[in-house]
């Protein structure tokens, strides 16, 4: 029996000793213990009437921005809610964001990521929808004057849990599986340990290939389109890596590979090229917003200027701590402007940068 007693009480303190490995660890990575020091050197305006803008873009040539929206803790409670993409004139201090399409059936439409790609003839919006069924499409919109027409919805195998993507032609765009694993002990596991199991698609305008695989939550998705250059977020493995591509079959070379000590998200490029990210500083805060929306979570905004002949520099341009706009996954620059979308907040930001 003492042998017993003795043996069962190594197993346990062996056992306890790893769960608290693990759970330093997790809180360490997730920069639990990190102190944020919140700072912006210029004005934000928040505007309400867009429920969960999770992710924007702006069409540089006008200064239209463009907003798909989602209440997502409303719809994962009711399969009929909708989310809808919405516009607005940045050049117009007066203007509001205005409802361009809403879907056609309840619970059909459920916007992610969205790109725009500009065409000799108009405007071309991709947008990642998870409809309420389970499954997952991107569908394609033409802009029409105000109005937005819908022109097809394309669906592939490897579209396994979307977040975010990047159009490069009129059917041809790079995807971002987030996850491999369903809902479960082994999905938790892929997000807090973290594990490299997610990949990136290429869609050639028929079918899906997978252009680069081993990523740790494949998030945010950006091309440049004049020099073939693709940038992925790595959510969970802090990483910000650049590609070359080919426009011809999509084939990706890796140029490099940046680390940051923060958990970014979504991509957008400016007029001069920088890269806009928005950004979550501590993990831990993002997951319990999420789940509780009187937690607040931080929200961050990085400029990362990239130099041609390689290197570049990296700003933290946002950090906010008060709640006025939490969770911020997206922003985006035009002009003096920087609009920021978080993933639940029942407004967005207009900003002014110094």
């Amino acid at each position: 029996m003492r042998k017993f007693l003795i043996w069962s009480g190594s197993i346990l303190l062996i056992l306890l000793l790893v769960c608290s490995f693990l759970v330093i660890r997790f809180l360490t990575s997730s920069n639990y213990f990190t102190t944020l020091e919140p700072h912006f050197a210029g004005s934000c305006q928040m505007l309400p009437g867009v429920v969960g803008a999770e992710d924007l873009d702006i069409d540089i040539a006008t200064g239209t921005l463009y907003l798909s929206a989602l209440d997502r803790r409303r719809a994962g409670d009711d399969p009929l809610i909708n989310g809808a993409l919405y516009r607005m004139d940045l050049n117009d201090p007066e203007a509001r964001p205005q409802l361009i399409w809403g879907g056609a059936e309840p619970g059909d439409f459920r916007p992610h990521g969205i790109s725009l790609l500009p065409q000799p003839d108009g405007l071309r919006i991709f947008v990642i929808n998870h409809p309420s069924d389970g499954s997952h499409a991107v569908e394609i919109f033409d802009v029409a004057d105000t109005r937005l027409q819908h022109r097809e919805t394309i669906t592939d195998p490897l579209f396994k849990s979307p977040n975010d993507l990047a159009a490069i032609g009129p059917r041809r765009f790079y995807i971002g599986n987030d996850l491999a694993n369903p809902p479960g002990i082994m999905q938790m596991l892929e997000i807090l340990l973290p594990r490299a199991q997610t990949d990136l698609i290429y869609f050639d305008g028929e079918r899906g290939h997978i252009a680069a695989d081993g990523l740790a939550f494949a998030n945010g998705v950006a091309a440049a389109r004049d020099t073939h250059r693709l940038y992925l977020v790595e959510m969970t493995g802090k990483a910000l890596r650049i590609f070359d591509y080919d426009p011809d079959n999509g084939a990706l070379t890796q140029r490099d590979q940046v680390h940051l000590q923060t958990f970014m998200d979504n991509i957008n490029i400016d007029a001069m090229g920088n890269l806009w990210i928005g950004a979550h500083p501590k993990f831990v805060d993002i997951m319990r917003h999420s789940f509780d929306p009187a937690v607040t979570a931080p929200t961050q905004v990085l400029r990362v200027s990239l130099n041609p002949e390689g290197g570049g520099k990296v700003d933290e341009v946002l950090l906010s701590i008060d709640g006025t706009i939490s969770a911020v996954s997206a922003a985006a620059a035009y002009r003096d402007k920087l609009v920021l979308g978080p993933i639940f907040d029942a407004h967005f930001a207009i900003c002014t940068l110094p």
